[in-house]
């Protein structure tokens, strides 16, 4: 059933039969909204009549698209978009010349300019090499943990020297090399994860004066190792290695911290 036939009522109807006049039959006269009398604007033979400008986007306003001037220059940018073919190859860049211009294609279809310089001064992104991502990240992490390049150190040595298959002569200068790296910092190692590892190598595989020194330097820190989650297991080493009368001289470490330690989750261990 068609439109106008519907029961809309005769407005709906009379409506729309202003608009279908008003669009088509748009000149004076009785048919039409435009008051009677009032002529038309003259119009040249051959000139088509200019459209109101619309509304600009953003873009256009920045580019300058309502201006008289940016008109005439977006006219001439538009004429000279899709340039013709040449025969020349030092016309146009591309293949053989196909395109006019100095670029290959024209300049209009280069990449424009962004309207801001905002962030023209951040760094670009350059891709990089894992070897030289881990080489950044290693330089950052020396400056922001202690004692990061010691460990690094002594974990590369401490993986060959757990290496089954290896001379007597090779393991002891290992050790040797170890313990002279680690002298003076056992404690803040034994708190690292791998460090601590490596602490228990040297208490494995040491002298007995490398033992001695080892445990001389954990004694007063007894107390800190306790609550450490790597370094706990050290404290528990030195308390196995450590005579019957010389226990109280090593637990006189923890007093006043034995209620503190009893309630923390490694300590307590």
């Amino acid at each position: 059933m068609a439109r106008a036939v519907k029961g809309a009522g005769k407005g709906s109807a009379l409506k729309r039969k202003d608009r279908r006049q008003a669009k088509y039959t748009p000149g004076p006269g009785p048919d039409s909204f435009k008051p009677v009398g009032v002529a038309d604007k003259a119009v040249a033979v051959g000139e088509k009549e200019k459209k109101a400008p619309g509304k600009l986007s953003k873009k256009r306003k920045a580019e300058g698209g309502g201006s008289g001037a940016a008109a005439a220059a977006n006219g001439d940018d538009k004429k000279h978009k899709f340039a013709k073919k040449t025969s020349g190859g030092s016309a146009g860049g591309g293949k053989d010349g196909k395109y006019a211009g100095s670029g290959g294609k024209d300049a209009s279809w280069a990449k424009k300019a962004p309207l801001s310089n905002k962030h023209a001064d951040a760094p670009k992104h350059v891709a990089t090499t894992r070897k030289e991502q881990k080489a950044a990240n290693d330089e950052k992490k020396a400056y922001q943990k202690p004692n990061f390049t010691l460990v690094t150190e002594i974990v590369t040595m401490w993986e060959r020297l757990r290496v089954k298959k290896i001379s007597a002569v090779d393991k002891r200068a290992l050790v040797v090399s170890i313990f002279k790296a680690c002298v003076g910092k056992v404690p803040d190692l034994a708190n690292n994860h791998k460090g601590s590892r490596v602490i228990q190598a040297l208490l494995k595989y040491g002298t007995k004066e490398e033992v001695a020194a080892i445990y001389g330097e954990c004694t007063p820190q007894i107390a800190m190792l306790a609550k450490s989650l790597y370094g706990h297991f050290i404290v528990k080493k030195l308390v196995d290695g450590t005579s019957k009368d010389k226990l109280p001289a090593l637990l006189a470490h923890v007093q006043g911290s034995v209620r503190t330690l009893a309630k923390h989750p490694v300590g307590s261990q």
